[in-house]
């Protein structure tokens, strides 16, 4: 099934024709040979090991044209190379991914903790001053309940204070005219 389906991949690839500057990964082989020529006969030149990059240059047969990320060019067999990078390249891509999110996600949850933390003080803090708040209103209600305002509490005392005054007045302002009237009478004597 292998055989078939990198047939049709190659079949594929030649209908596409020569592409420029395509770059292949070494499947998950440990070593592959690059020869100097396209024939497993040739003796290789170089070796390349999994997940190492190379460009393709050409196609013959079941080889490719290759070159090396140090600038090597050589053959090496179709069967072993890919488009895609390994599992292991993939996975270890992966991992640092999985890895960089695990930390975010480490950083994200200690501020929900510590915003969980203070939004629970800021709570109990606004329980306390709604139960102070409470406190106060219930005080506020006895004292103006219980103790009458100033005028209230004064209002007959002050009244009498008024009507003595007046009364004093006017006993004053009586005495006053009642003495100027006998001064008149008399020819300006007062006594």
């Amino acid at each position: 099934m292998r055989n078939g389906l990198l047939r049709t991949l190659f079949l594929l690839l030649l209908c596409q024709g020569a592409s420029a500057a395509e770059t292949v990964y070494v499947h998950d082989q440990l070593r592959l040979g690059v020869r100097a020529a396209p024939s497993s006969a040739e003796k290789s030149i170089a070796v390349v090991t999994t997940g190492d990059p190379l460009v393709v240059l050409g196609e013959q047969d079941s080889f490719m044209n290759i070159r090396t990320e140090s600038g090597l060019e050589g053959w090496v067999s179709k069967s072993y190379v890919s488009t895609e990078p390994p599992a292991r390249t993939q996975l270890k891509s992966l991992q640092q991914v999985h890895q960089t999110l695990q930390q975010q996600h480490d950083a994200l949850q200690q501020q929900l903790n510590e915003s969980r933390q203070q939004a629970e003080q800021k709570a109990q803090q606004l329980e306390q001053l709604s139960r102070d708040n409470a406190g106060l209103q219930q005080r506020l209600a006895s004292y103006t309940s219980t103790t009458p305002g100033f005028y209230e509490k004064y209002r007959w005392p002050m009244f009498i204070a008024l009507l003595l005054c007046c009364f004093g007045a006017g006993w004053y302002v009586g005495v006053r005219w009642k003495a100027r009237r006998v001064a008149v009478r008399i020819g300006g004597l007062e006594i």
